[in-house]
């Protein structure tokens, strides 16, 4: 006997319940209405249902003469034969759940939605599965279900034992889920962000609509140079704090600086510690944000010809103070704090003249504090303090006109080592002077 119900509601599915058709429930066609969305959650088909009102159209076979039990919910385990039809509209995502595998006979039809995952148990050796197809097959037999990411077919599975899944030239950037009709066209910096997210993002991260056919522009902090419809045009990445995660560091690096367009970078509080080799490729990057990344040096960093403003602290910066820096005349703001940078400052951190935040405060550095400061006309905070700089303040810095704060705190253990000493300045030019921090040393 076969009985329809047909409907979205959980009601309507509960209906079930009260027809008057047996017990010993053997075959069960589904038929999910277009724009589904839904996620296999749970191991079993009823719960699945039950959970997400999904159902459309129901078919039941029992194997048991008419009105003599009703057909009720909890006995679906008695189900040999399942059917399940999702048209492409839908959006159903997850993986397929390993408890279809308890089924005698399975036909799934999940082609062109978002199946991320299709346990082998469903495909070793339930021969029955998907006409008889899984068993003929050799090699590959959970091909027979949906082609895997990287490869598609015109139904998104292998129908016949000699036409297999075709392989996508741009692997599965171009078909990243199970079950793909066709490979892709996809812009660049949508391939390059969906690379970035399979190599960093983790389970705690936040990707909202990141690898979903929205633009590129509503994905997680990314931010375009037009509105949010376009999938083009990433100007800036802020991903900070976001529980991301990188192995390789240098494939991932190189996937940042390859966005064309990109300016602002802020991977900050993550474990994601970029190498500049190939930073000079972002040749319109204007700020960078590494704080807390674990980062362990900057070498490379004056390829980034645009680079304005740099964030590198709170990281394992080691060795003398970066020499390349004094090679980035377009920078800005410094801030390298919290680091085991050691040396002393050059002469030549006069000629970086558009610098107009320098905060270097608890490192290393020891050595005089150079006059040429005194060049940097530009120049707003100069934090430099607990250190080990020594000797006299430079009076050339009375001539920063612009100058807001001034900290040269505790340079030295206590002004025993090192510290600075002598009179301090009056800062008779620095009109716009808010703070001067000069304690724990020996000024007078």
């Amino acid at each position: 006997m076969g009985s329809v119900i047909s409907g979205a509601s959980q009601d309507r599915f509960l209906a079930l319940t009260s027809l008057p058709i047996c017990m010993t429930l053997i075959s069960l066609v589904i038929l999910l209405p277009d724009q589904s969305q839904t996620t296999f959650l749970h191991q079993s088909v009823v719960p699945l249902f039950m959970m997400t009102m999904q159902v459309f159209l129901l078919t039941c076979k029992c194997a048991c003469p008419a009105h003599e039990f009703r057909c009720k919910y909890t006995t679906f385990h008695t189900v040999q034969s399942v059917w399940i039809y999702s048209r492409s509209s839908n959006l159903i995502t997850g993986a397929i759940p390993s408890g279809f595998d308890d089924f005698a006979s399975l036909f799934l039809n999940l082609a062109g939605n978002k199946i991320t995952g299709v346990p082998t148990e469903i495909c070793d050796d339930d021969d029955e599965f998907m006409d008889g197809l899984v068993g003929e097959l050799t090699t590959n037999k959970c091909d027979a279900i949906l082609c895997p990411p990287g490869t598609f077919s015109p139904v998104g599975r292998q129908t016949e034992v000699n036409e297999t899944c075709t392989p996508c030239s741009g692997g599965e950037g171009q078909a990243p889920y199970y079950g793909s009709t066709e490979c892709k066209v996809i812009s660049g910096e949508r391939d390059t962000l969906q690379k970035i997210y399979k190599l960093i993002f983790t389970e705690s991260s936040d990707d909202k609509y990141w690898m979903t056919d929205n633009p590129i522009c509503t994905w997680a902090g990314i931010t375009c140079s037009g509105d949010d419809s376009d999938d083009e045009g990433v100007i800036e990445v802020d991903l900070e704090s976001n529980s991301l995660v990188a192995d390789d560091i240098d494939e991932v690096s190189k996937l940042f600086f390859s966005l064309p367009n990109l300016r602002v970078l802020n991977l900050r509080g993550n474990d994601v510690p970029l190498v500049m080799d190939n930073i000079g490729i972002a040749t319109n990057l204007k700020l960078l944000q590494l704080s807390a990344t674990g980062l362990l040096n900057i070498n490379g960093i004056s390829s980034a010809t645009s680079l304005e403003e740099l964030h590198v602290t709170e990281n394992d910066i080691n060795g003398d103070f970066p020499e390349e820096l004094y090679d980035m005349p377009t920078l800005q703001r410094v801030y390298i704090s919290f680091n085991n940078i050691t040396g002393s400052l050059s002469s030549r951190i006069g000629e970086l003249t558009n610098l107009k935040e320098f905060y270097a405060y608890t490192n290393f550095l020891s050595g005089t504090i150079p006059t040429e400061i005194g060049k940097l006309e530009n120049l707003e905070n100069l934090v430099i303090g607990q250190n080990f700089f020594r000797g006299t303040i430079p009076t050339e810095i009375n001539d920063l006109v612009y100058l807001r704060e001034f900290s040269v705190y505790y340079e030295g253990e206590d002004g025993v080592d090192g510290g600075l000493y002598g009179k301090i300045l009056d800062f008779s030019k620095a009109t716009h002077l808010r703070n001067i921090d000069v304690e724990g040393n020996k000024l007078t």
